[in-house]
């Protein structure tokens, strides 16, 4: 069972990254009938082989891989995982991290990024790292350096070119 969520081609082509629940018990949400995604982040062959989970099996989520220019790693975001009930239901109120994964050791480690809710995370050519902040403090596209992009709460799905220097971007309207 489970689903395998937003897959990532290495550069070099070698991998493909990916979340997944595969491996999620489904728990329970605070005590609550629903029930909290738990995931973490994987790589494969592309001919299906040599399949590896690079964070650890816990109740946590880390979604949306992206792979580094050289391959050799991935940024990630994760967040406790009762955080993603909160955050799916509109409470974006919630803090995660956005964290480096080395292919070849598994080593994790955060990168420095302010508290809130960040999404959608990319490495882009300059070194600096490009995410969504989906939290009610500075919501929009934000980077790693400080620099903010374009801004607002209905910023969704942001998408950088390949130099890094353009951002597109979706907005998202409800009419009442």
């Amino acid at each position: 069972h489970g689903g395998d969520f937003r897959p990532a081609w290495s550069p070099d082509g070698k991998w493909i990254a990916f979340s997944s629940d595969r491996d999620s018990n489904l728990p329970d949400a605070k005590g609550r009938w629903e029930r909290l995604h738990i995931a973490g982040i994987y790589i494969i062959h592309p001919d299906g082989t040599g399949l590896k989970r690079l964070t650890a099996k816990d109740e946590n989520f880390c979604g949306s891989p992206k792979w580094s220019s050289d391959s050799k790693s991935l940024i990630a975001y994760c967040m406790i995982g009762q955080n993603t009930w909160d955050n799916r239901v509109g409470q974006d109120k919630t803090d995660d991290t956005l964290e480096r994964i080395d292919v070849a050791t598994g080593a994790v480690s955060p990168v420095a990024a302010p508290a809130g809710t960040k999404e959608a995370p990319i490495l882009l050519p300059s070194g600096d790292i490009g995410y969504l902040r989906r939290d009610p403090e500075l919501p929009g596209v934000s980077y790693s350096s400080g620099k903010r992009g374009p801004a607002g709460a209905d910023v969704r799905t942001p998408s950088w070119s390949p130099d890094g220097a353009q951002v597109a971007f979706n907005r998202y309207t409800v009419d009442r």
